[in-house]
């Protein structure tokens, strides 16, 4: 890695990009076969529930505890089951809509019922309906960005909605330009919204797209590589989006691949354990966690833990900071999140050498020798880093 000069005033903001491929894990199965779920994460637990299972729709609900490994069911919406639904969070609640039901399969417009889930009370309650959209399985995809939510149905003239919690509302905003109408993948980093992959035109695509909500406008970006593939999955972890799994010519993938947002780029990194489309994917205290879908069991569940052993200058971000900078005995974090799961601090090698596993804000640094380095602060929804000086 290359040394950086060290700096006479301020502090070097930094972005965090994974060096190593990362590893997945096995976990309990997911209690039931299904395929075609929503999932979505809220503080230190997972939801997963809906999709299609023994020959119908499922309107049940589990939640997942990472720190016992263990499923509970819980509230089931209070409605018809559905598979190929969408779904996001905002303001630790978790909205559910739309989807195939069992109630007529073959008509694809007759459900625009959207619900939302509070975790705090189990309990689910009911929105206005979406707005009328012609829909089938596989094509609804959605991200929230801060305070709203976000839904993409390229069936329709006009294709994408913004929903707005506080006036239960929804709103067109500039339609997705991409080819890809089936079986996308739908993620959110920082501020930005994705969506990539698919098939559409009769034929399958590797674009992937960028929308920015400040703007209304959508820049597409690097392509994606690998095999050409529908019904994928993906997740976000910092400033990284991670996309696999899904079907390409008849065949289902197992590899997963890594997109580095403020670089443009993409690496590949290790294969998941199991190979599955239409499978659901969610992120919890910086992990990704994928399951289920057309696979060999229909209940598989694996995690993937990132490897942060490399730390790589590449643009300045906000919102977190260290003081005194140059420090000599003790290191004070800043920041208005709440909850710190790690702090790992990297020498300018990028070699790990004091890591923390608890919220700690009170460092001691005075072992440290002489010289530049960086802290990586992981929290439940992203990374925060930057660098510090040592006297």
């Amino acid at each position: 890695m290359q040394r950086i000069p060290l700096l006479t005033i301020g502090c070097i903001i930094l972005s965090v990009m994974v060096q190593a491929q990362g590893t997945w894990t096995e976990k309990v199965s997911f209690p039931t076969h299904r395929w075609a779920a929503v999932a979505f994460s809220i503080g230190e637990y997972g939801y997963a529930g809906t999709g299609a299972g023994n020959d119908s729709a499922l309107s049940d609900f589990w939640r997942y505890d990472p720190k016992n490994d263990v499923w509970q069911e819980i509230a089931s919406m209070p409605t018809v089951g559905r598979y190929g639904a969408f779904s996001f969070v905002i303001d630790r609640l978790g909205y559910v809509g739309l989807g195939i039901t069992n109630d007529n399969p073959d008509n694809h417009e007759h459900d625009n019922e959207l619900w939302v889930y509070d975790p705090a009370y189990d309990k689910w309650g009911r929105k206005e309906n979406v707005p009328h959209l012609v829909f089938s399985y596989g094509t609804l995809k959605s991200f929230s960005i801060g305070a709203h939510g976000y839904l993409v149905a390229p069936y329709n003239p006009s294709n994408f909605f913004q929903y707005d919690p506080e006036t239960d509302t929804w709103t067109p905003r500039s339609n997705y330009p991409g080819n890809g109408g089936i079986g996308t993948v739908a993620l959110s980093i920082g501020n930005k919204g994705y969506i990539g992959s698919g098939f559409g035109g009769n034929n399958f695509t590797d674009e992937f797209w960028e929308y920015d909500p400040e703007t209304d406008t959508w820049a597409q970006k690097a392509d994606i590589p690998g095999p050409l593939r529908d019904y994928g999955t993906g997740f976000s972890i910092g400033n990284c989006g991670y996309i696999g799994l899904g079907w390409g010519s008849g065949v289902a993938y197992n590899d997963f691949w890594e997109y580095h947002q403020p670089t443009n780029t993409w690496r590949q990194i290790a294969d998941c354990n199991y190979f599955s489309a239409n499978a659901f994917a969610m992120t919890i205290r910086g992990k990704g966690y994928v399951g289920t879908g057309n696979s060999y069991s229909g209940r598989e569940f694996f995690e993937y833990t990132p490897d942060f052993s490399g730390v790589q200058l590449t643009q300045q971000s906000t919102h977190f900071s260290v003081f005194p900078n140059p420090a000599s005995n003790t290191l004070m974090i800043r920041t208005d999140i709440p909850l710190i799961h790690s702090s790992t601090i990297f020498n300018s090698q990028g070699q790990a050498v004091m890591k923390y596993n608890s919220n700690v804000r009170t460092i001691d640094v005075s072992r440290l020798s002489t010289g530049v380095y960086w802290i990586v602060c992981q929290t439940t929804d992203c990374l925060l880093n930057t660098s510090f000086i040592k006297d």
